[in-house]
């Protein structure tokens, strides 16, 4: 009688319990992002970054970009590079596509249109990185986010806004 008394207990809080757990669950993958402003002064841009996941490590020395470290692993570098020898956008994408892939990764996604390239794909370990190239006048801005393969539900919608909001010259 008893057993069947606490059996008939934990069928009744056991779903409440489950829904509240994977309410909590959600919230932590899926909630609202405090975006911030990172603006860089050497070669004019700036980019927004979800403060809630990821945290500045601080400028180098020559002032070209930052770094952005979360805790799951993900990383976000955002710099600026002189544009010297004549290199093009395709060079640059060319460059980004070979450093992000080292290790024995694939491009999966490249477009390269007018002043902009986007580069996507996996590093040949366990992470995935997204890659967008500017280019200004007489530089490139340039944003890499890496990120392991279990956050991409969390990172893939990032990655899109991140793109959306990287400004070169904003003025």
């Amino acid at each position: 009688m008893k057993i069947s008394r606490a059996l008939k207990c934990i069928s009744l809080f056991l779903p409440v319990f489950l829904a509240i757990l994977s309410t909590s669950m959600a919230r932590a993958d899926d909630g609202p992002e405090i975006w911030k402003i990172y603006a860089n002064a050497r070669f004019q841009y700036q980019i927004c970054y979800p403060s809630t996941l990821i945290r500045p490590q601080g400028e180098p020395d020559n002032g070209d970009g930052q770094v952005f470290i979360g805790d799951h692993g993900a990383e976000l570098r955002v710099f600026g590079r002189n544009r010297i020898d004549r290199m093009t956008i395709a060079d640059n994408a060319m460059l980004a596509s070979g450093q992000l892939t080292q290790s024995g990764g694939k491009v999966t996604y490249q477009v390269i249109r007018g002043n902009r390239a986007v580069i996507s794909g996996t590093d040949g370990k366990n992470a995935v990185f997204y890659s967008k190239i500017i280019r200004n006048n007489d530089h490139y801005v340039i944003f890499e986010l890496t990120y392991p393969k279990e956050q991409r539900a969390v990172y893939d919608r990032i990655a899109s806004h991140l793109s959306g909001c990287l400004k070169a010259d904003p003025g």
